[in-house]
């Protein structure tokens, strides 16, 4: 093995290494669900915020985002998935 090539794969070993270092350190330094911030708007926004997605969002979203009449599925092209809540608004 050449010396150029030696170079080049050591220097492929260390990016790699140095990104699984990194990679361990942002596991560990992110914050678990108990250490998030607490939510930052009110409960009666909230509340607009549930009307606003019954109204506009939930038809092809479902109430509980599992899906809808409009959602997408692999049969409909996915620019259908966009255009069909503009058509069924027209209708």
């Amino acid at each position: 093995m050449t010396a150029s090539l030696r170079f080049a794969l050591a220097a492929k070993i260390t990016v790699l290494a140095l990104i699984t270092a990194l990679m361990g350190a942002y596991a560990i330094a992110s914050p678990t669900t108990d250490e998030l911030l607490p939510a930052a708007f009110t409960s009666a926004q909230a509340t607009r915020g549930q009307a606003t997605f019954d109204a506009q969002c939930a038809a092809c979203h479902g109430l509980k985002m599992d899906g809808g009449p409009g959602y997408w599925s692999p049969a409909r092209p996915i620019g259908m998935t966009f255009v069909l809540p503009r058509l069924m608004e027209l209708a």
